[in-house]
């Protein structure tokens, strides 16, 4: 059989000028595939390289596959796309990772693990491959996110040697197109429940002389960061709502009576005031916390988001309730204020119910508002994943 025309495996190898390593990478990796008997290819992604690297690639025995747009991601996608194999593995072109290393990730695989990580942290790195910024505190700090936020079983949520069940993968809808390719795999596949496994590996240093490195740190750990948080409306909106909505929800009911005192401090109408305003944003920013997740759920995941209990029609009730219960002391105030000839009145007295009701009334029209909305902009598909996001 061969390996070209039915490959088992296909090492997808991203490029861009790395014309001094290449070579020796593409060989590398032909001499392990021949000594362990896989049947396997090798295809280089070349990413737009202004060197030889594309023909020093074909010319070791690799396969080339041009990608003109831009990014690790895209070029990883692309030869992902491309390979003829049931299982894929990948890893860079700049003589960092022994290809060696594969075999146990492989091994990983055909005992059931959808995507078979390696682990840099926990293997061997050698001395001067991870500056100490990348080794002691952006990728543990990259990898303690994604455990707490989408619990990614992972050490080094970062490390780009990996093998992986090239149907499972192209199934989570990928499609970063930078370095943070790397976390949206593993953060889609466990909200997806795919099975992550991992193997410790050696982390060497780039081979490349001195070439200057492709990772960014603080623009592409923000990308990972950015990522993270758009997957996460939660963390992002729904919290940052939640806490003045408490807040002003407590507020309220101290200074809805009349001043409250607290030690040398008294809380006023004007306190009263700023509660309303804070449960106000509170609830928008709640709304939008739930609009995000269902259309992230859908896009992110393609699954049609659960009805759950706030349907229209609930939502349309428990709004107008507010709206009318906000209404209620304004109305009773107008009364009071015709039955005086609609001439000046109390404000100490008057303002409590009329910034109470406004900010309740307030409320009950966002939420008769966000409840149409959300029907309309409803996703119709749905298919067979229904993972829900944090």
């Amino acid at each position: 059989m061969d390996p070209t025309t039915h490959p088992h495996a296909t090492f997808v190898i991203p490029c861009l000028n790395e014309a001094g390593t290449i070579g020796g990478c593409v060989s590398s990796t032909l001499s392990l595939i021949r000594r362990s008997g896989i049947a396997a290819r090798v295809l280089v992604c070349d990413n737009g390289s202004d060197d030889d690297s594309a023909t020093i690639a074909q010319a070791a025995g690799a396969e080339v596959l041009h990608v003109p747009t831009r990014g690790y991601g895209s070029a990883l996608l692309a030869g992902i796309r491309e390979a003829r194999s049931p299982v894929v593995v990948i890893g860079d072109a700049d003589g960092s990772y022994d290809f060696e290393d594969a075999l146990p990730l492989l091994d990983a695989v055909e005992h059931g693990a959808d995507i078979a990580m390696g682990t840099r942290l926990r293997g061997t790195i050698e001395p001067g491959a991870m500056p100490p910024m990348h080794r002691f505190v952006g990728t543990p700090a990259l990898t303690l996110a994604s455990r707490l936020l989408f619990r990614v079983p992972v050490s080094d949520i970062n490390c780009g040697l990996r093998a992986m069940r090239r149907d499972k993968v192209l199934s989570l809808g990928l499609d970063s197109k930078g370095m943070e390719f790397a976390s949206e795999m593993l953060v889609k596949a466990s909200l997806s429940g795919l099975r992550i496994a991992e193997v410790p590996i050696r982390y060497a240093r780039d081979r490349r002389n001195g070439a200057k490195p492709h990772l960014r740190t603080w623009r592409d750990g923000w990308r990972h960061l950015r990522l993270m948080f758009l997957l996460c409306p939660w963390l992002v909106l729904a919290l940052p709502g939640l806490i003045p909505f408490a807040a002003g929800s407590l507020l309220m009911l101290l200074t809805i009576g009349g001043p409250f005192r607290l030690g040398a401090v008294t809380l006023d109408v004007h306190t009263l005031a700023v509660s309303g305003m804070l449960m106000i944003l509170g609830t928008q920013a709640l709304m939008m916390a739930m609009l995000a997740r269902r259309r992230a759920q859908h896009d992110l995941l393609g699954a049609a988001a659960p009805r759950g209990f706030m349907t229209l029609e609930r939502s349309l009730v428990g709004g107008a309730t507010l709206l009318m219960a906000g209404l209620w002391p304004i109305a009773d105030l107008f009364l009071e204020w015709s039955r005086a000839g609609f001439g000046p009145l109390d404000a100490g007295h008057t303002l409590r119910p009329v910034i109470a009701g406004a900010a309740v009334a307030i409320i009950g029209t966002q939420v008769i508002l966000f409840a149409f909305f959300r029907a309309i902009t409803e996703p119709r598909s749905a298919t067979t994943r229904s993972s829900p996001l944090p």
